[in-house]
């Protein structure tokens, strides 16, 4: 039993300890592995072959949606650990939201004017590109559900995907930016007991109100792209944050959790063969699988947050790819859809069909990373320089965090800010 109040975990109000404010590059690494299994989903088709590797392949990237239930539980995790510790802050509320719009907001609207003025004007001088001229005439009668994040709720209401699918992706971006908006009030309200509770209680209601829609009939893009029904990833990623930033973890436990949450990728893995939950358009998984999914996810994240740097998974989601792709994920995922219908139009019919698949996936991948590192150097790194003015905390908390932080190895102990920044959006 908990005795004393500043000992009680799940309900003092304690400022986060120095790991969760240091950076941690494996959490980066984890981003990198969401965003590299949503591009296997959309940009990956290799063709049917007796290889047991090819197979293998062609089974990952057919579950690689779940890369983005994966960016749901991170999301939720590295937001609420933020938010817990700049929560007794002046201008709490306000600074965070003014940090998310320097982080995503210029990017996506730049995406939206892209699409909605540029890209018509361009091809009106091109006048045999008849197709994306009229699904982009289609997709600007609807611009205004995209200037206000409402996308997903469009897409549920008519109970079905947009046409041609430019901007199909940008549903789960207004999911986040929703959550954004009203989770930091529930941060500021709750203890962090009754934040545990509601996090719980809000997966739970997630996932009993999707699996009531599909055993109602409604199309299952209606429960995966409602905001309601897809709550059970970020606010579980959120009851991680609660926990880790409430508990002070036994060594046993730190050093046995990158082993645990293999175990339970594993046991996913298991389960996805007997009943199918990362298989889309699937029952169980558009019901059950998300949460399933979220659950792991959520050890995995839990795991490499605390881990200690020599150890296997540290080490793992410290490789150089998974690092890069996880600096870039945000525009490596808005931009995806449209570097790979480019890349499309390439003359691939004298490639052989045996790495054809590959042949466009890698190009898709090299594509999508140039035009990220222009989008950071030209665009997002110059808007992420006004966030001086909108502090996420005091200097005296961050001097506090730094100097408790003084004998963590040097790769992680990077200002609080590192992390916050891949901690937005995609």
């Amino acid at each position: 039993m908990i005795s004393s109040p500043e000992k009680s975990c799940l309900s003092a109000d304690r400022p986060a300890s120095a790991e969760a404010s240091a950076h941690q590059p494996a959490l980066d690494g984890i981003r990198g592995c969401a965003v590299l299994l949503v591009l296997a989903y959309d940009c990956l088709k290799l063709a049917p072959s007796s290889s047991p590797l090819t197979y293998l392949v062609r089974r990952i990237a057919a579950s690689g949606w779940i890369g983005v239930d994966l960016f749901f539980v991170l999301s939720g995790f590295l937001i609420t650990r933020i938010l817990l510790q700049t929560r007794r802050q002046p201008g709490y509320w306000k600074n965070f939201l003014a940090r998310r719009a320097l982080r995503i907001f210029p990017l996506y609207y730049a995406t939206l004017v892209m699409v909605f003025f540029i890209l018509p004007g361009v091809l009106a001088f091109f006048p045999g590109e008849s197709g994306l001229e009229s699904t982009l005439q289609e997709t600007k009668k609807d611009q205004l559900w995209y200037w206000c994040y409402a996308q997903n709720w469009l897409f549920a209401l008519r109970q079905s995907w947009p046409a041609g699918g430019l901007l199909k992706h940008f549903w789960s971006l207004a999911i986040e930016e929703q959550f954004y908006l009203v989770w930091p009030l529930a941060v500021a309200w709750c203890s962090r007991r009754q934040l545990g509770w509601l996090c719980l209680s809000l997966a739970t209601l997630s996932v009993c109100l999707r699996t009531s829609l599909l055993s109602a009939g409604m199309p299952s893009v209606v429960g995966f792209v409602m905001t309601l029904t897809r709550l059970d990833g970020l606010c579980l990623g959120a009851g991680m944050a609660v926990l880790l930033t409430s508990l002070e973890l036994p060594i046993w436990l730190r050093r046995s959790g990158p082993w645990l949450a293999a175990g339970m990728l594993l046991l996913l893995g298991a389960s996805d063969l007997i009943w199918g939950i990362t298989r889309s358009e699937w029952f169980a998984a558009y019901s059950i699988g998300h949460t399933l999914t979220a659950i792991t996810f959520a050890a995995v994240i839990g795991a490499a947050a605390t881990a200690a740097p020599e150890s296997w998974l540290t080490r793992v989601l410290s490789l150089r790819l998974l690092l890069t792709m996880g600096k870039y994920s945000y525009a490596v995922y808005v931009f995806h859809r449209f570097v790979y219908q480019g890349v499309l139009q390439l003359p691939w019919d004298s490639i052989p069909p045996a790495i054809r698949g590959w042949g466009i996936f890698l190009t898709t991948c090299t594509g999508c990373w140039v035009a990220a590192q222009v989008s950071w150097i030209i665009l997002e790194r110059p808007c992420l320089s006004f966030k001086k003015y909108f502090p996420s905390a005091q200097p005296a908390a961050i001097a506090g965090a730094a100097s408790r932080s003084a004998t963590r190895p040097a790769s992680q102990a990077a200002e609080p800010e590192c992390q916050e920044v891949l901690a937005s959006s995609h």
